[in-house]
């Protein structure tokens, strides 16, 4: 690694020039989210561009655009893309307990629809474990997707187009 990418990546605040326009952040900012252009930069797989006579950053981007970039990854303390995309699943998926945010995803990718939402018609729990409550419930629905629970905690489900 070059002498003047360790004495930058030392620093805690820096001076990025994306496109003639600086901005101060830190690596911490730019690297908040994994496989990104910033991680690939900072890690040493890229030969960063230092003005030898400030020692800015410079990238060869919209600066314009990227003040917008900047932004959400200064304010992603809170919603970091990982925690918004399980917020916008659980979203999908109302009033549902069984399924993980990783089952709830192999779905929509079976049903082909990213943001499908989901509706649940029928809870053993709330409803009543009886065939007759489940068929009160479901019949006459369309297309169907039920999601089973074992009494060894398996989860296991089937698909009907039939209502």
């Amino acid at each position: 690694m070059p002498l003047e990418l360790v004495t930058v990546l030392k620093q805690r605040k820096f001076i990025l020039n994306v496109g003639g326009k600086k901005y101060t952040t830190s690596i911490e900012t730019l690297t908040r989210e994994t496989d990104t252009f910033f991680t690939a930069l900072f890690s040493g797989r890229s030969q960063l561009a230092i003005d030898p006579n400030d020692n800015n950053i410079f990238i060869d981007r919209n600066g314009q655009i990227f003040t917008h970039i900047l932004e959400w990854l200064c304010t992603t303390n809170y919603f970091r893309l990982q925690g918004l995309l399980e917020i916008l699943m659980n979203e999908c998926f109302p009033d549902g307990t069984l399924l993980q945010s990783q089952h709830k995803k192999i779905l929509n990718q079976f049903y082909h629809e990213i943001s499908q939402r989901w509706k649940l018609i029928y809870k053993g729990s709330r409803d009543g474990f009886h065939a007759d409550a489940f068929h009160s419930r479901c019949n006459n629905k369309g297309a169907t997707i039920t999601i089973i629970q074992s009494n060894q905690n398996y989860i296991f489900g089937g698909y009907t187009c039939v209502s």
